[in-house]
């Protein structure tokens, strides 16, 4: 079981390159901006068959976006680039055929144009395996859009009316591998994004609705079921879909909910429509406004399975003042104004203090309290101080004798160590 909120946005891609047209390629991101940016080499990744400088830079032509999560979309995108194998799709409907095999005696993917990809994702549109998917496709260049509506008027069949179709050829930025050329700073300022850069890749979109469902569930006490009408239990908030209108305060069950789009004769289809588990879309049961099933279940499964997400997008963003720099000139400005004077006392000790002098010194000979010691108590080495000396805070001094009385006496002289 899948512990992980559904994707805010994973799509399956047509990739062409701009300087030979009939070189495809197919992928699947959940970011197409960084992976185009990848398949032109101005980042990091990407994949062996767009390496070639020869064919760069390559231009997303078309996506395929909605996927309820991201092994469906692998999925999608392995049934797409091996419409000549893959299982979802019946032998008797298979446009791409199998003409050699490998050395290894597999089947060879076969070289397709741009109709035939085009065709093979319309084929995948209205196969049993996807074409309840609430699926949406987009289409950047105005050429490739001719060529699928010429293929959708020349197939009797049609997909379903639940897959959406969005046009938006205004590819300036997605010819430029994900960048929009910027002329001058004015253009810079009142640049849109264009193309692939429109796309919301993230759960921004949801974080109204988020704010609306736990202010509505923090307490259930007086909270019924839109569709059954019984009282909600506290232990159920896990299980509990809200409107996705955000001025309609309806929470219901997501069994209740579910089987209520399922009972809908203006959303249900003919075809299969008894076998169908979970609905595509339906009417809300409170304003009764159109609402797609993906739109309800993206927003519980994030709000159950990911916490953390959560906070972080109903997290209220911080102001950040902007602090005063202080220099080295304000510091001592400071240190100058906070010292306080010093008073008529500390003057006058600061005056009886001995100045420091680093000239020799004469030691008097009663200065010891015994005369044995004398030669002892004037030797100080050098890395210790003599007692006497500490108490009358005099630096250390060469120590000599103050008169020949005709007493030999060491002559010691202090050295300073290095």
């Amino acid at each position: 079981m899948d512990t992980k909120p559904i994707p805010a946005f994973y799509c399956c891609y047509l990739l062409r390159s701009t300087i030979l047209h009939s070189s495809l390629y197919v992928g699947s991101t959940p970011n197409p901006v960084r992976r185009l940016a990848q398949h032109n080499g101005r980042n990091k990744g990407g994949a062996v068959r767009t390496s070639s400088e020869k064919l760069r830079p390559w231009e997303m032509t078309c996506i395929v976006s909605g996927f309820p999560s991201h092994i469906a979309a692998l999925q999608f995108e392995w049934a797409w680039q091996n419409t000549h194998t893959t299982r979802h799709i019946p032998a008797a409907e298979r446009i791409t055929e199998v003409r050699r095999r490998n050395k290894r005696g597999r089947p060879a993917r076969p070289r397709v144009t741009l109709t035939d990809k085009l065709a093979n994702l319309h084929l995948l549109l209205r196969v049993d395996s996807f074409k309840r998917w609430p699926l949406e496709l987009t289409f950047f260049c105005e050429d490739v859009y001719r060529v699928w509506r010429t293929w959708n008027e020349r197939v009797h069949s049609r997909i379903r009316d639940g897959v959406k179709v969005v046009l938006d050829f205004d590819d300036a930025a997605n010819r430029n591998g994900g960048e929009t050329r910027i002329v001058d700073k004015q253009d810079a300022e009142e640049k849109e994004p264009r193309g692939i850069e429109r796309i919301e890749v993230g759960y921004k979109g949801l974080k109204r609705r988020l704010q609306k469902s736990r202010d509505l569930l923090q307490d259930t006490t007086y909270l019924t079921c839109a569709v059954c009408r019984q009282r909600l239990k506290r232990r159920e908030t896990s299980l509990l879909a809200t409107c996705t209108s955000d001025t309609c305060n309806a929470v219901s069950h997501l069994t209740c909910l579910s089987q209520h789009f399922l009972d809908d004769p203006a959303t249900s289809s003919p075809d299969n429509e008894e076998e169908a588990v979970l609905p595509t879309e339906g009417p809300c049961p409170d304003c009764s406004q159109s609402t797609r099933w993906i739109d309800v279940v993206k927003e519980l499964t994030l709000r159950v399975r990911s916490e953390k997400e959560v906070e972080k997008l109903l997290a209220t963003p911080r102001k950040r003042g902007g602090r005063r720099k202080r220099t080295e000139d304000s510091v001592a400005n400071e240190d100058e104004v906070n010292v306080p004077p010093l008073s008529a006392l500390e003057q006058e000790e600061e005056q009886e203090q001995p100045k420091e002098d680093d000239g020799w010194r004469y030691i008097d000979e009663d200065y010891s309290n015994d005369d044995e010691e004398d030669d002892r108590g004037s030797v100080t080495s050098a890395g210790s101080e003599s007692s006497s000396l500490r108490d009358f805070e005099e630096p250390r001094a060469n120590i000599w004798p103050r008169k020949d009385d005709g007493k030999k006496r060491l002559e010691v002289v202090i050295e300073d160590s290095e």
